[in-house]
């Protein structure tokens, strides 16, 4: 794949201020040039582990991407993707190079991976900032020794806050408005401070500056204004850039004002609330009040106007630990777990004692044979790390004589800002699930699962079971059935594969325990949720579930085990005594899709919407208008939908009339 230099802005400035040939004069001419240039010749060097390999790098705050210089390293040591980037060098010529797929750093105790330039061009290894920033680095210049490499250190132990935000070109009219509206001794924002927050994320968000720095012009448009004794911010309706805005439990707005005792960011929440709550009642033209809030409203005269993309940094931000992190396991469950029950690590795989051997029973005499399409080289680098852990441990074995082959697709998981990149081994069976005789499935409705919560729980614990398919053994005679190709080598499994269309069913008949009364077991696949009506009984409840779990041959993940816990995370439900609501991140996803162009995109809308559809009020009404535009007429997945009258009244961007509910 070639990319345009063109373009893509970053891309471009790659390698700027690098004239390699005049560099390369500096460090071999005579001696009076090099007295001359003696801050550039002592710039810092650092050295660096790459791949393994230790490379001595020169440190270049003028190159957007980092380079492995050929010239000096084998090309053969660094795995190229697919993608070719273009640079301009300072004295105007333009280069192409191949890009590396992201390749294991080292530094100073510091591990991340990065694409590299591979170039033929430069004489010399370049640090770029792309990785300085990775690395959160910084370089100190004095008179006396110009730029040295001591002077290289940790930038500092704290997080810089970044904010993406979207700057007002015209703000006076809603000032003036929150002056009319705010008592005085309120904070009111000032001029050219008016701003619309995107995004917010710790540290660099790399995936998303790329897409939040791309040639756009974005235009927003005011159309209500909310306040109360501490809060004054504008609804916001963005007219263009709505797949951007991604901050949890707020709402698009512009702060306008507040109380000097409450920050800004409280603004959001404070919007979100107004926005869903059904309370209003009119008061004057225009006006509106809402007992239940005791908060005001008043539309404003809409005024489409044009806001700048803006990024701004916040240093040595303190941040309070908001991670949803489990708390340790009470030592009084741990100290009579047999340890064995807990996986090593991310590939480690159990297997079920006494498990009969799945056999597969084919429809007829068929057997598909579909051949391996192909993989980007990044993503099958990615999937090598599991594939051989597998292959390792038995799962995967040689299979040359097999009459099977599916294609297998790896699949990138979404891992949160600063967690590193993970690819999952992911096979396409539909072939093969079309030519077996399937047993009756048995995986029950996520709905049916929580119906099943008793009244008086008041207590929980949610236990993941790590890789629960693999820990299923494959009758040795059906192990074909899951034969695939990789790098040019044929394999199968030994064990049950995820996408096979039996695989949850057979897992779901496995586990069978009796527990204390009044504790109940909701089972879907691999996750558990034990529901107990005390802290006591939930324990003991627990202490049972998770011997049992290892007595039978289970892997259980630790990190994604809450124990007697009066709050926890189910299938995308927030739980408790109180009831339940989905989950803050579900409704942040939902509320975040663009407006849909095609038939599958619209029906990747409604999937999402329609596991939320007990928690939206008048769900019905809504999704009515837009699903007849896709299953009343006779569209493919990919062609253009024509939005109806009743269809763009019901999707108002960002959805404001989907209102969510607890139960």
């Amino acid at each position: 794949m070639s990319i345009n230099p063109f373009s893509l802005r970053n891309e471009v400035s790659a390698f700027s201020n690098c004239n390699y040939a005049e560099r390369e004069m500096l460090v071999s001419t005579d001696e009076t040039m090099c007295v001359y240039n003696q801050p550039y010749v002592t710039s810092p060097e650092i050295k660096m582990l790459v791949e393994g390999k230790p490379l001595r790098f020169l440190v270049d705050t003028g190159a957007t991407r980092s380079c492995i210089s050929l010239k000096q390293e084998k090309s053969d040591k660094f795995r190229e993707s697919d993608c070719v980037i273009y640079a301009t060098t300072a004295s105007g010529k333009v280069i192409s190079d191949k890009l590396s797929v992201p390749l294991q750093c080292i530094y100073d105790n510091q591990c991340f991976a990065l694409p590299f330039a591979l170039s033929e061009e430069c004489p010399f290894n370049l640090l770029g900032r792309d990785a300085l920033c990775k690395m959160k680095m910084m370089i100190v210049c004095d008179e006396e020794s110009g730029v040295t490499c001591e002077a290289w250190r940790l930038l500092r132990e704290s997080e810089d806050l970044y904010v993406y935000m979207w700057l007002l070109t015209e703000s006076e009219t809603l000032r003036n408005v929150a002056k009319g509206c705010m008592k005085e001794g309120s904070d009111f924002q000032s001029e050219g401070e008016l701003h619309v927050t995107a995004h917010v994320s710790v540290g660099q968000d790399v995936p998303y500056e790329e897409v939040w720095s791309g040639d756009v012009t974005d235009q927003i448009s005011c159309t209500e204004v909310y306040w109360d004794d501490k809060h004054c911010a504008g609804k916001i309706k963005l007219e263009t850039g709505m797949c951007l805005f991604d901050v949890a439990d707020s709402f698009p707005h512009v702060s306008l004002a507040k109380s000097p005792d409450i920050e800004w960011k409280d603004n959001g929440p404070f919007l979100k609330s107004c926005v869903e709550s059904k309370s209003w009642q009119a008061h004057l033209e225009g006006c509106f009040y809402n007992p239940e809030l005791k908060a005001w409203k008043q539309a404003v005269k809409p005024q489409t106007s044009l806001v700048l993309r803006s990024i701004r940094i916040i240093r040595d931000c303190q941040l309070p630990n908001t991670a949803c992190q489990n708390r340790p396991i009470p030592q009084e469950i741990m100290s009579q777990i047999p340890q064995e029950l807990w996986a090593k690590d991310r590939y480690d795989v159990g297997l079920i004692k006494n498990c009969p051997e799945v056999r597969i029973t084919p429809k007829s005499n068929y057997r598909p044979h579909k051949p391996q399409y192909p993989v980007k080289r990044d993503a099958l680098e990615g999937i090598t790390p599991v594939f051989e852990s597998l292959l390792e441990r038995g799962i995967i074995i040689p299979c040359a004589d097999s009459p099977v082959n599916t294609p297998i697709f790896p699949v990138k998981k979404i891992r949160d800002v600063g967690q590193p990149e993970e690819w999952r081994f992911v096979q396409d069976l539909q072939a093969v699930n079309a030519a077996v005789v399937a047993r009756a499935p048995n995986v029950p409705n996520p709905y049916t699962i929580l119906s099943q919560i008793p009244s008086d729980t008041t207590h929980f614990t949610s236990v993941d079971i790590s890789n629960a398919f693999f820990s299923v053994p494959v009758h040795k005679n059906s192990q074909f059935w899951f034969a695939f190709t990789f790098k040019g080598k044929r394999y199968t499994f030994t064990r049950l594969c995820q996408g096979y269309c039996e695989s949850p069913t057979l897992h779901e008949n496995l586990l069978s325990l009796k527990l204390p009364k009044g504790v109940a077991l909701l089972q879907y696949v691999d996750d558990l949720l034990l529901c107990a009506p005390s802290r006591e009984v939930c324990l003991e409840a627990t202490l049972k579930l998770l011997n049992h779990l290892a007595e039978n041959g289970h892997k259980v993940n630790i990190k994604k085990v809450s124990i007697a816990e009066e709050q926890v995370t189910f299938l995308g439900h927030v739980i408790s005594k109180n009831g339940k609501h989905i989950s803050e991140k579900r409704i942040s996803g939902v509320l975040r899709v663009p407006k849909p162009r095609n038939k599958k995109q619209m029906m990747a809308f409604l999937g999402m919407t329609s596991y939320c559809r007990t928690f939206i009020i008048n769900y019905s009404e809504i999704e009515r208008p837009l699903s007849q535009m896709i299953f009343d007429t006779k569209l493919s997945a990919n062609q253009p939908i024509t939005w109806t009258k009743e269809g763009e009244e019901e999707w108002d961007p960002p959805f404001s009339n989907l209102h969510f509910e607890s139960e």
